[in-house]
C-alpha cells in the first residue's frame, strides 16, 4: 500500500475517533493540528514512513476511545509503538510526575523524539498564530497527503529511506 494511501486512511481514523470525542483545534476540526503536525514533519525532511503516519494517530490514545491495539492492527506494530510512547501515561498525580514519566519513554523509543518535536513545533506556531491574532481560516494550508509526499524520494528503496 503505498504511503499516501495509508496517511489518508490515518487521517481519516484519528479524524473520526476525535470527532466522536467531540475534539475541536480552535474554531476547526481536531485534523487541523494533526494536518499541522504531519507537515512539520515533512518540512524537516522527516521520511521515514511509520513516523508520518504517527504524526496523524499521536493523540488518539490519550484523547479518544482508540487504544494501542487498534492502532496496532490497522498500521503496524512500530506506528503502535510511536504513538504509545508520546502518549501520557495515566494514573499519576500531577503534571510535572506525568511527564516525568513521559519523557523516558519517548527516549526510549526511535523516531518518538522526532514525532514529539513535530507535535510541539506544531503546537507553538498555533500559540503563535494566536498571539497574533491570526484566524484559523487566514492560515496557511497544512497541504494535503499528495503534497507532503513529494518530500519522499520515491527512488530509494523502503529500506534505504528509513531512518
Amino acid at each position: 500500500m503505498s504511503l499516501a494511501i495509508t496517511l489518508k486512511r490515518a487521517r481519516k481514523v484519528a479524524g473520526e475517533a476525535h470527532a466522536a470525542a467531540g475534539d475541536r483545534y480552535g474554531e476547526g476540526p481536531y485534523t487541523t493540528h494533526l494536518d499541522e503536525v504531519r507537515s512539520v514533519a515533512f518540512e524537516f525532511g522527516i521520511t521515514d514512513e511509520d513516523i508520518l503516519v504517527a504524526t496523524l494517530l499521536h493523540d488518539v490514545v490519550e484523547d479518544t476511545a482508540l487504544d494501542e491495539t487498534d492502532i496496532i492492527e490497522q498500521f503496524g506494530g512500530r506506528v503502535g509503538v510511536l504513538v504509545d510512547a508520546v502518549t501520557d501515561p495515566s494514573g499519576y498525580p500531577n503534571r510535572k510526575t506525568r511527564k516525568a514519566a513521559a519523557y523516558p519513554r519517548i527516549t526510549a523509543a526511535p523516531g518518538a523524539v522526532k514525532l514529539k518535536l513535530a507535535d510541539r513545533i506544531a503546537n507553538v506556531r498555533s500559540c503563535w498564530r494566536v498571539a497574533k491574532g491570526v484566524r484559523q481560516a487566514e492560515q496557511e494550508p497544512a497541504g494535503d497527503v499528495q503534497e507532503g509526499a513529494r518530500w519522499l524520494p520515491q527512488s530509494a528503496p523502503v529500506e534505504q529511506r528509513r531512518h
